[in-house]
């Protein structure tokens, strides 16, 4: 009897690949219901435009030359490669359903490497792991842009992948891998190399880290002093060789390099973004010094750190130093916090200290699981209203001849709390999205989306100097004879013409009147130049941030 139960699907763990697949099925309605904006649609013109495949920057023929120049003046992750290449290459859906397809891969991996998966009873905890992912992450942080997926879920995945397969390398069909005497077989090694370098290229603050951790355990088990490196399987050497090549080919780009060095403002001291953007790992750190306090704590800590465990801490801890070194609040921290959260798992065994009923251990899974995918529904219904206003704003740009449209779209600084600001709505200040819109629509004219009611204008006699008061209440426009407001910084925007939008600090100016219909005074607005009819005019917005937004 118990064989026979063997042979079916643990029910915890039914329940563990639901939630998993339906959270990527979510995910991926969710990127076909936002069109591309921001890098997205940078990368989607580089080989196609508005008109058709072949139309971008490049041919599809020259994309190796626009790679090359991407490693030298950007950055030389592979997870820029794929996006640029499938963006211009594939239809939107099918890259959103292989972005989907990506978050429900981590997500099996980490439970993977948590030992969580497959359950085999331990359904409720490997539930408590996919909602702490699923809720404390900063998924808020553009993860509705398909480029940022590419860069954070799809280089958590690949490289943990390149660690399952380095665990099972000469299983099955893995066992091919190093032995190339048939075709079959030399295929094979090549694809598994292959995979590997891109998985190592992927980002450098997730390989460089796991780099840093399977040395240590090399180190710890005496590989590197002891020649362990002759004494691998050539598959092991074929694809750990190629995975810290890769790592090594993102590092060392130039344009990473300049980016590095090249002294950005951070958004806050180095110690502040780390205790923001990495509190997972930050509660690693409070483990150790804690273990450190007692006998028996260092006694367990050093059979932590010279175990495989070890490898997710020094990993945790290296990715730190992204963190500090970046100064970006948010997705900076993913990978280090990624590799605290297995090793804190590895290392406390919850599913080993503690058990629970399976009536309240049914519950939690029910309704933890629930809400992820409940709260990705409604992110999803949000983004459907989002895509239909978009939509018809980019129909309504593309027919424009001087990029000016009057529509209303959607506020999503509006939207509900649980929404988690996972919806980005297209907003008139995004310039750098309009840059993109003018790269794909191929127009000489940015967008300038007025409000609806902007289209009753009497341009002909709209008096300089004057503010034109809206029916909404958090809109002006206003024309400026001489100069723009003196109490306005426009910051220099270079790749696009006539189109800088800065913030005025006050609302005041003795050239320009800015006016707040709400119930509470505005002191810091978007203000955005516009040329009609050879006018110049000044369209304002109040300043409202999206949580983790960085101006």
């Amino acid at each position: 009897m118990s064989d026979r139960q063997k042979s079916y699907i643990n029910i915890p763990t039914l329940w563990v690949l639901s939630v998993v697949a339906a959270l990527a099925v979510a995910w991926s309605v969710m990127y076909i219901f936002t069109l591309p904006m921001g890098d997205d649609l940078i990368y989607t013109s580089i080989l196609r435009r508005a008109d058709g495949i072949g139309t971008g920057a490049y041919a599809v023929w020259e994309f190796p030359r626009y790679w090359a120049r991407h490693w030298m003046y950007t950055n030389g992750r592979s997870a820029n490669l794929f996006a640029s290449l499938f963006m211009g290459i594939l239809p939107h859906w099918m890259v959103s359903v292989m972005c989907g397809m990506a978050v429900g891969a981590m997500y099996l991996f980490v439970l993977y490497f948590c030992r969580l998966f497959p359950c085999k009873g331990r359904g409720v905890a490997a539930t408590v792991v996919i909602a702490v992912i699923a809720f404390l992450f900063p998924w808020w942080d553009s993860f509705s842009l398909i480029d940022v997926n590419f860069n954070y879920v799809w280089a958590t995945a690949m490289p943990l992948a390149v660690l399952v397969m380095l665990r099972h390398d000469g299983r099955g069909w893995l066992g091919r891998v190093g032995s190339i005497s048939d075709r079959s077989g030399l295929i094979t090694t090549a694809c598994v190399a292959m995979f590997c370098l891109f998985a190592g290229m992927i980002h450098e603050a997730a390989t460089l880290s796991l780099c840093a951790g399977i040395v240590w355990t090399a180190w710890m088990r005496g590989d590197i002093s002891s020649g362990g490196w002759r004494r691998m399987s050539r598959q092991l050497r074929w694809m750990l060789g190629a995975f810290f090549a890769g790592a090594a080919v993102a590092a060392l780009s130039p344009g990473i390099i300049m980016r590095a060095v090249g002294g950005s403002s951070p958004d806050d001291v180095w110690w502040v973004v780390v205790l923001k953007s990495a509190p997972i790992t930050l509660i690693l750190l409070f483990v150790i010094l804690m273990s450190l306090m007692s006998r028996n704590g260092r006694d367990r800590l050093r059979r932590v750190m010279v175990s495989d465990r070890g490898m997710w801490v020094v990993s945790a801890i290296a990715g730190l130093a992204f963190v500090a070194v970046g100064g970006i609040v948010g997705r900076s921290g993913w990978f280090s916090q990624i590799f605290a959260l297995i090793a804190l798992w590895q290392w406390y065994d919850p599913v080993g200290r503690y058990r629970v009923s399976l009536v309240d251990g049914g519950l939690v899974a029910l309704s933890l699981g629930m809400s992820a995918v409940v709260q990705m529904v409604e992110v999803d219904r949000y983004s459907y209203i989002g895509w239909k206003a978009d939509s018809e704003l980019r129909s309504l740009y593309a027919a424009s001849p001087d990029g000016i449209v009057c529509y209303d779209m959607p506020d999503d600084s509006r939207l509900p709390l649980w929404v988690f600001s996972r919806v980005r709505y297209l907003r008139p200040e995004d310039d750098y999205t309009h840059y993109g819109l003018r790269l794909y629509y191929k127009k000489d004219c940015p967008l300038i989306n007025l409000p609806a009611s902007a289209a009753a204008i009497d341009w002909a006699n709209f008096r300089p100097c004057k503010a034109l008061k809206f029916e909404t209440k958090y809109l002006t426009i206003g024309s400026v004879a001489l100069m723009p407001p003196a109490d306005a910084v426009f910051p220099e925007s270079p790749g696009w013409a006539r189109l800088y939008v800065g913030k005025a600090e006050s609302a005041e100016s003795q050239h320009f009147n800015i006016y707040d219909f709400g119930s509470q005074y505005c002191s810091r607005n978007w203000v955005i130049p516009f040329e009609k009819e050879g006018r110049t005019y000044y369209y304002t917005r109040p300043y409202r941030p999206h949580w983790g937004d960085r101006f």
